[in-house]
């Protein structure tokens, strides 16, 4: 061997190996057509394979285009990590978990009526005796939480953040918020409203609350849950998206008018705190050749907010011609813009898939529910691509098993929303590290961060997708 560092090629390369004797400019021109898979299976074939793609290749080219796709910033990242990170991401588009495990019933607690998932805690409403318990899992360290409704009133919703627990209940005539410090199990503060709360988010000590769209505008709430104050934010209507940068005191609002024939957006900037108006702007979206009625329009409840570092994402669903397509919007605050893209299964999978189970793992990842197929399709945005993936029963899933030997709706023609109404039994969620499955059986939870494969109390070892067939 010989070690040729003077004229840009791998070291340690022979004369027979064509591809290590490229120059390194010509192997990031190949890299940059590569996936991720690819680059994985590449670094099996030798040792000095192995080198040149955890070199130059990997730092200039492929992980920062790896860590983009996982919603990751790039600083303080260390080349020698980057194939935890394709394992990752590979696992992710392969639906190919690192660990899988299974949280049997009798261990949750009862019957799971709603469950939210956010930085590594599960979050779920014990839908059995008043409905008024919810419980808390830590992932990270297994410990569990038991919080009660106080409000005597109607357990409906819960929101979760990094910090903050808040329950919506309605005790007649009021629609109740409930809110604690997940760290102190303290109950911080309530309010009452007269008025449906549609959406609630809570960014950092700020609660975003908006009203069901019952008129033709309504105002966005703003409650700071450090000095309980609460204050209005101007008129809106067709208010699809919304992006609080606390750090910034800004909060963007998107309306858009989906009865022209390029939907025209409305654009404004206000003082997150003085509730001001800063600034507004007016474009249009390009659509290509679609048309969107905005009577079919419907907001996707589990994914209609997904923050992801200076991006918010909002999912649509239009019930018109495709009742599973979706549309999905991005706002990239660093970069001031928002995007539309249509999520569109390729058929046969858009007739097996359940209207509404749309889970964002990554910015551009989408898993959904495909009940005929017994299975997970994973759609790569970018790629426009859709694959199904079994969803593998574990032993404990009884309940499961016999629905999914029940009679189905038949491929090829619209079917019912009564034949589907089983499976909305089924809650998905997630996010980049963690896909997770709750049934009328239990909890599946796919962990695909090489990092992060916790064990904790109560769950039962489950064999990873490829170990099990």
């Amino acid at each position: 061997m010989e070690e040729n560092r003077g004229n840009g090629r791998v070291a340690g390369q022979t004369q027979s190996d064509i591809v290590c004797s490229l120059p390194l400019e010509l192997l990031f021109e190949v890299v940059e057509y590569l996936d991720v898979a690819d680059i994985v299976r590449s670094q099996r074939v030798s040792k000095r394979w192995r080198t040149m793609f955890l070199g130059d290749v990997i730092t200039r080219s492929v992980l920062p285009r790896t860590l983009a796709a996982l919603g990751l910033d790039a600083e303080n990242i260390a080349t020698s990590e980057a194939i935890t990170y394709f394992r990752w991401l590979h696992g992710l588009k392969s639906a190919r978990p690192v660990k899988k495990a299974f949280l049997p019933r009798s261990q949750l607690g009862g019957k799971i009526e709603q469950i939210v998932y956010h930085s590594r805690r599960l979050c779920y409403i014990i839908a059995e005796g008043d409905g008024n318990q919810v419980v808390m899992l830590d992932l990270d360290t297994g410990r569990r939480s038991l919080w009660v409704n106080d409000a005597r009133s109607y357990l409906r919703e819960i929101v979760l953040s990094d910090r903050y627990l808040v329950m919506i209940s309605w005790a007649r005539p009021n629609w109740v918020l409930l809110v604690w410090d997940i760290h102190t199990s303290q109950r911080l503060a309530e309010r009452r409203f007269l008025w449906v709360p549609s959406r609630v988010t809570v960014e950092k000590d700020k609660a975003i609350i908006i009203p069901s769209p019952e008129s033709r505008s309504y105002p966005i709430y703003i409650w700071d849950l450090c000095t309980d104050r609460f204050q209005k934010i101007g008129s809106f209507s067709n208010l699809e998206l919304s992006f609080v940068d606390v750090e910034e005191d800004v909060l963007m609002t998107f309306e858009i008018d989906w009865d022209k024939h390029l939907p025209e957006v409305r654009q404004t900037k206000w003082s997150l705190t003085r509730g001001e108006q800063l600034d507004w702007k007016r474009y249009h979206l390009s659509m290509g050749s679609r048309h969107v009625d905005r009577t079919t329009l419907k907001q996707s409840h589990n994914d209609w907010y997904r923050p992801s570092g200076y991006k918010t994402v909002t999912a649509l669903y239009t019930f018109a011609n495709d009742p599973y397509s979706a549309i999905r919007l991005t706002y990239d605050h660093a970069v001031d813009r928002l995007d539309l893209r249509w999520i569109s299964c390729t058929k046969p999978i858009n007739d097996f898939a359940v209207p509404g189970r749309c889970d964002s793992l990554a910015p551009h990842i989408i898993y959904r529910y495909a009940v005929q197929h017994r299975g997970i399709v994973v759609y790569d945005a970018i790629s426009g691509v859709a694959t199904v993936h079994p969803y593998h029963l574990h032993a404990g899933e009884v309940v499961t098993r016999r629905l999914f030997g029940a009679h189905l709706p038949v491929p090829g023609r619209q079917a019912p929303m009564t034949e589907f109404m089983p499976f909305y039994t089924h809650w998905s969620f997630g996010d980049r590290e963690v896909f997770g499955v709750a049934t009328r059986d239990g909890i599946q939870l796919w962990f695909f961060n090489p990092n992060f494969v916790p064990d904790f109390p109560g769950a039962e070892p489950f064999l990873a997708m490829e170990e099990s067939g």
